[in-house]
């Protein structure tokens, strides 16, 4: 029995899917199989989601998990990132690379606790990278912002 468990790492395994405890507050599950996020109505505690290195096709459905406060998608099959991704007030970093996302929603810089930012090596264009930038200067002036 699982109950008690907070923090799950099992990076680097060849992981598709996974039982999760209900206690989790971080997962981190990089360098697997997995395609997708997990969605369970009992994870409402998770606040750091780890899925980098993963073939993943989307991450809308972290959009379930209210208390996110990290996560990180890099070197993933993502396309996009949620346009509603201000709803996860909590979130106070975001590491995003090596994907094929083409556009950031403007609804990123309603998110009041973001510290760190990294979209490093993903296909936005040099024209919407400088708006990102300024924008960012302007919404949140101490952000760690890589792009």
């Amino acid at each position: 029995n699982l109950k008690k468990l907070t923090y799950l790492n099992l990076n680097g395994n060849s992981l598709s899917q996974l039982d999760l405890p209900s206690n989790l507050h971080a997962l981190i599950v990089s360098r697997n199989q997995f395609t997708e996020i997990q969605i369970s109505k009992e994870l409402d505690k998770l606040g750091f989601l780890f899925m980098s290195l993963n073939p993943l096709k989307t991450i809308e459905p972290m959009m379930l998990y209210k208390n996110l406060e990290a996560i990180a998608f890099g070197d993933s099959e993502i396309t996009s990132i949620p346009s509603d991704i201000d709803k996860l007030q909590k979130l106070t970093f975001i590491y995003i690379h090596n994907t094929t996302i083409t556009h950031v929603p403007k609804s990123i810089f309603n998110l009041p606790h973001l510290q760190t930012v990294k979209l490093l090596n993903n296909l936005i264009s040099p024209e919407d990278i400088q708006l990102i930038q300024e924008t960012f200067k302007k919404t949140h002036p101490n952000l760690k912002l890589t792009i």
